[in-house]
């Protein structure tokens, strides 16, 4: 067996632990908040039954969203996210056992960003993002650029309209709608295509009217852009409608959608069946639907390996043009080279495409699938390659492809707007640059002479990068490219600095073995090294200067409220022991690796109730 092959038992034995589905979920999540989801909706949903089966109590399964950006609103009442039903079978046993006598608003579940809107003496005071569900980000200096919305309501109480951000269907951006979306949302310099960000409402708070549908009605009157919606009187009818979004509407109508979403029409019965059963996660008087993803056949004509920053080689589909929701699709990314195994692979065999939630292109099956004959054996540089895990990578470490990528993916983190990757591989092709630390050190004169470089575009192009030459450790840190490791959990780990970085050397969560394993590679280290040379890094501020508290063991609440306490307090939280942490929170009636460690490191060691009591 070569490097290249996997037995369906090898396969089988790389399962993952609940640790390691932990960091997945964590990161996929925050990932798709930030508008760059990783994984579609299904394989992420897999990823939570997966947990579920090994933990089923546990918080993260609960956990909502992600809130992205630096300015925060707590929502009065919390954005909470919609249980979901995959058949029509099981939509309508949900139906039947709420036992009420009502009718159903029905409406499209919109691929965007939710929103809420909220009017005190009848005038616009915010307008936020869904974030985690408690805590969204302030966008209302987005409110004269948004279409649908209202800056004054004819009703002086406090009005809460909430809704769905989106860009229309045919509106000429790159990727998908929703990501682009975000994207326009988290811009911090205006831009005039944020003037294509449209609002819809799918739900009201303040308002007295008796039904879901006549608040609809109301705020449409008003002037606000409204979900289009059915009232069904009775499962039959819901039922009809379900069958006519799949043959029909979501191709119809304007926006991205992935699937339906199911209201107790009657308001005054909402709160008593909340009551029925305690859930932080979701109301149980409205349900979401996901019917299956719209699909077409197409000849496969190849496939292109991509390398990445990692140097892993990326595999994307390139197929016979299909149409699906109204658009053209002729690629799809196969993430890694098992799929192309497992998929058996060749030119000219039939595929099935699907959108995942009726907006991201993948290959659903292959309708004559055999051996593939696809792999491939050198990478775009040359070099040979070999199999890690799930991806074929590139040996060498000193990959032109690899450079490339590193140094792109690290402008796009430092959000280097104006520099895009034409330009970097035109730069690096003529032999200015050769690390991601070059372009840091380019003169305008280096660039005199190059083709589309002009005098103002060489002095811009540096002046540019150098703009974003200051920032954090912390940030740095968090841009270096190690797997699952972000801004958040640098934090959660204890290190504020570089010789915390250096020294750290704890591998009790999957996030801090990436640390310590990428730390490991003594390219990595030279990167490392050569980028702080230059770069003006300064430490990250300590959150009210209370210090890194980490929890071990079972507490009195879950780790959410756990952390959730830390935080108002001024704390900040940890996963792990380090030199930077300042309390550990644990039963101290036993002794402990960790209470241990905290010892020998001077660091303070509480019970639970001293901590909750301090």
């Amino acid at each position: 067996m070569n490097n290249l092959e996997m037995t369906k038992e090898q396969r089988k034995a790389m399962d993952r632990t609940k640790q390691d589905l932990v960091a997945l979920i964590t990161s996929y999540t925050k990932a798709y908040y930030e508008g760059r989801p990783l994984v579609s909706d299904r394989e992420f949903d897999e990823l939570q039954d997966e947990l579920r089966s090994l933990d089923p109590t546990h918080p993260l399964l609960n956990a909502v969203g992600a809130s992205v950006g630096i300015n925060k609103i707590a929502h009065e009442f919390p954005m909470l996210s919609c249980a979901k039903v995959k058949t029509q079978e099981d939509l309508l046993k949900w139906v039947k056992g709420l036992e009420v006598d009502s009718a159903f608003v029905v409406e499209p579940k919109i691929d965007g960003l939710s929103a809420t809107l909220v009017y005190v003496g009848g005038v616009l005071v915010s307008i936020a993002t869904r974030g985690d569900g408690k805590i969204g980000q302030n966008i209302a200096h987005l409110k004269n650029a948004i279409r649908g919305i209202c800056l004054t309501i004819p009703v002086k109480n406090r009005i809460e309209i909430r809704g769905e951000l989106y860009l229309p269907k045919g509106t000429n951006v790159s990727g998908p709608l929703r990501n682009a979306c975000v994207g326009l949302v988290n811009r911090k310099d205006p831009a005039e295509e944020q003037n294509l960000i449209t609002f819809v409402g799918y739900q009201t708070i303040g308002l007295n009217n008796p039904t879901e549908a006549a608040d609809l009605q109301e705020i449409a009157q008003w002037g606000f852009g409204v979900v289009v919606y059915e009232v069904c009187e009775t499962p039959n009818q819901l039922g009809l409608f379900c069958d006519k979004y799949i043959s029909s509407l979501r191709t119809e109508w304007g926006y991205e959608t992935d699937g339906l979403v199911i209201v107790v029409n009657n308001k005054d019965l909402h709160k008593e069946i909340d009551g029925r059963k305690s859930n932080e996660h979701h109301h149980n008087y409205a349900m979401a639907i996901k019917p299956p993803a719209e699909a077409a056949e197409a000849t496969l004509e190849g496939i292109e390996w991509n390398t990445s920053a990692s140097g892993a080689l990326i595999p994307v589909a390139v197929f016979s043009g299909v149409v699906l929701g109204g658009a053209r699709i002729t690629r799809a990314t196969l993430n890694n080279c098992e799929n192309v195994i497992g998929l058996g692979l060749k030119v000219g065999d039939v595929l099935t495409i699907e959108r995942a939630n009726d907006v991201i292109p993948f290959v659903k099956e292959n309708r004559t699938s055999g051996e593939t004959d696809l792999l491939p054996t050198h990478c775009s540089c040359g070099s040979g390659v070999v199999r890690e895990g799930v991806h074929i990578k590139c040996v060498n470490t000193e990959c032109s492809e690899v450079s490339i990528q590193m140094i792109n993916k690290w402008i796009r983190a430092c959000e280097i707007k104006e520099v895009g990757e034409a330009t970097i591989r035109s730069v690096y092709a003529a032999g200015k640059i050769k690390t991601t630390a070059d372009i840091y050190r380019l003169t305008p004169s280096d660039l005199s002479g190059l083709e589309g470089f002009g005098d103002k575009k060489a002095t811009r192009f540096v002046a540019e990068v150098r703009a974003k030459q200051d920032m954090s450790v912390v940030e740095f840190l968090a841009r270096l490219n190690i797997p699952l490791v972000g801004k958040k959990a640098i934090i959660k780990l204890g290190i504020r600095s570089l010789s915390d970085f250096v020294s750290f050397d704890s591998s009790e969560s999957a996030i801090g073995s990436n640390v310590v394993e990428w730390k490991r590679n003594p390219s990595n280290m030279v990167y490392f090294e050569d980028l702080r040379s230059v770069l003006t890094l300064h430490n990250e501020a300590e959150s009210n200067g209370l210090g890194v508290v980490v929890f071990s063991g079972s507490g009195p609440m879950t780790r959410k409220e756990l952390i959730g306490f830390a935080l108002e307090k001024g704390y900040t939280t940890a996963d792990s022991i380090s030199k930077s942490v300042d309390v550990l929170v644990c039963d101290t009636s036993k002794a402990t690796t960790k209470t241990k460690r905290a010892a020998d490191l001077g660091i303070v060691v509480l019970s639970y109730e001293e901590f909750l009591k301090s």
